[in-house]
């Protein structure tokens, strides 16, 4: 998988909002996107935004959760260097809700 850059990923997010227009080019966007893989990752303090509660109890119910990893020095999550990441493999609409849910500079989007 390619990280995408803001750009990118700022792009794909406008599409699927683009896309909930109209009921019929949502499914149409939907029927093609759920198939394609994404991974999401950002720290493991996020968990805490309110904003993606549903989205971490599916996450966590699916095991998704279980198993975070040290950030590198080189990842741009915007943490202090003692906090640990989650990369979670996902479909690429709920890879783009939680993307649009997190704080700027502190996510990351693979497709």
């Amino acid at each position: 998988m390619k990280q995408r850059t803001k750009q990118e990923a700022e792009q794909m997010v406008s599409e699927m909002m683009a896309a909930t227009a109209t009921g019929q080019t949502w499914q149409a966007w939907l029927d093609k996107a759920e198939r394609l893989p994404a991974t999401i990752e950002f720290p493991c303090g996020e968990v805490d935004n309110p904003l993606l509660l549903g989205l971490i109890w599916r996450w966590r119910s699916e095991g998704l959760l279980d198993s975070p990893t040290p950030i590198k020095a080189g990842e741009k999550l915007a943490a202090n260097g003692l906090e640990y990441k989650f990369s979670v493999p996902t479909t690429l609409p709920l890879a783009l809700m939680a993307y649009r849910c997190l704080t700027p500079f502190r996510r990351a989007l693979f497709t």
